[in-house]
Parts: C-alpha cells; sequence; structure tokens
C-alpha cells in the first residue's frame, strides 16, 4: 500500500456474495470498490450476517462481514473469511472459533496458568473466542485483561457498525506497516518509537493512544 494507506490484508468490510461456486466449496464475495474475494464456504461456523441465510449456507446476494486473509497474488484473487480476528500484543480475538487457545510455544507451566487465568476472566456465556500469543507469557493479569478490554471493545465496534453500514463498506482498516511493526514488539521492553516522518508520528500517537494507553511519551518525532 502506498505510504499512509492502510493495506487490505486484515481490513474488515460488509461485503456482498456475488456468486457461488459448490464443486469448489467456495464463493466469490464483493467487498469495497466492488472487488470480488474467494470465500471457502467449508469453514464457516457462525458468519456475521446482515442479510440472507444463517444456516451457513450461502445465496448470491447475501451480505455478510468478511476479513481479507490474503491479498491479490498474480491471477488469484483476495480471500476472505468470515472468522474475524482481533489481534493485540498478547492476545487475539476470534468472532467464529470461540476456544481458547494458547500457544504451544509458552512452557507447559505458564500454560496452564495463562490458561485457567483467562477461562476464570471470560466465563462460560462468551461469544467470541481467544487465542494467547506467546508474548503474553511475559505479562500480568492486569496487562492481559487490560488488552483483553480493548480488544473486545474494538471487537464491538466492529460488529455494531457491521449492523447498519451499507454494503462494500470497508469497517475496520488493515494495519499499516508501522503498527504492524510495533504489535509485533513487546511494547514493556521499548524505550522509545523514531520516526521522521510527520504523518507516521501521527498515525502512530492514535494508535498508542487506543492500544497502550498512557505510552505516548514513547513515540518521538526526529526533527
Amino acid at each position: 500500500a502506498p505510504a499512509g494507506e492502510s493495506r487490505l490484508l486484515g481490513s474488515i468490510h460488509m461485503g456482498k456474495v456475488q456468486k457461488v461456486l459448490p464443486d469448489q466449496k467456495g464463493a466469490f464475495v464483493e467487498i469495497e470498490g466492488r472487488l470480488p474475494c474467494y470465500f471457502a464456504t467449508d469453514k464457516i461456523t457462525g458468519p456475521m450476517f446482515r442479510r440472507g441465510t444463517r444456516q451457513g449456507k450461502l445465496s448470491p446476494g447475501d451480505e455478510l462481514l468478511v476479513q481479507v486473509t490474503r491479498e491479490a497474488l498474480k491471477s488469484k484473487a483476495p480471500s476472505v473469511s468470515s472468522n474475524l480476528s482481533f489481534p493485540g500484543e498478547y492476545l487475539v480475538l476470534t468472532t467464529e472459533n470461540r476456544m481458547l487457545g494458547v500457544s504451544s510455544r509458552i512452557p507447559k507451566p505458564d500454560r496452564a496458568r495463562l490458561r485457567q487465568m483467562l477461562a476464570e476472566a471470560l466465563g462460560e456465556e462468551r461469544t467470541y473466542g481467544v487465542i494467547v500469543r506467546t508474548n503474553a507469557v511475559q505479562a500480568d493479569r492486569e496487562q492481559l485483561l487490560s488488552e483483553l478490554s480493548v480488544l473486545r471493545a474494538r471487537m464491538d465496534a466492529v460488529l455494531k457498525k457491521g449492523s447498519y453500514a451499507p454494503c462494500y463498506t470497508r469497517i475496520m482498516d488493515g494495519d499499516l506497516p508501522e503498527t504492524e511493526a510495533v504489535k509485533n514488539c513487546v511494547w514493556e521492553n521499548l524505550e522509545k518509537v523514531i520516526t521522521d516522518d510527520p504523518g507516521v508520528y501521527q498515525r502512530l500517537l492514535r494508535f498508542v493512544e487506543e492500544t497502550y494507553p498512557g505510552g505516548q511519551e514513547k513515540v518521538e518525532l526526529y526533527e
């Protein structure tokens, strides 16, 4: 993507089913700009329909929330999924896979501790899944629950907007390269995030304000 523009990858859209391909267990769903994307129908378990069937079977004209999981590759269209994913530094929330999963790269004792901690915090009535990332082993309970709250608010905002936004609307942007780079670091271990680009600086400030409240002092503009 050009500088300052979010990438298609990871973005969430209110799409419309253009064509169903039963033999391929797939469909083409159009998103923003009427861009056709491939949608695998054999993996859907609870798509967020705004208009259409709720039985898991798609028909042309159905409207549903989808997330871009792969950008276009040569002659292949982008791929989308109805399992929306909201990644943070320590956790990932998912809308269809409602399991509580813990990274296998975390040592067993820590894995058990993290699973128990989050199971207690989440309860049994949750409507989403949680994946615990490897970085979580360095986080305490307060950090994990704080991020869970941020991600849940982000997910709720997307689902709410998806309930009324016009078809072909982009509901959530994909990550910018600079925000993805920060997400892939352990925030507490970062001393400074320095850029000489005022536009990047402002976008990082907004991202940090939302994701790591009070952490804006780590972001600096080099002049």
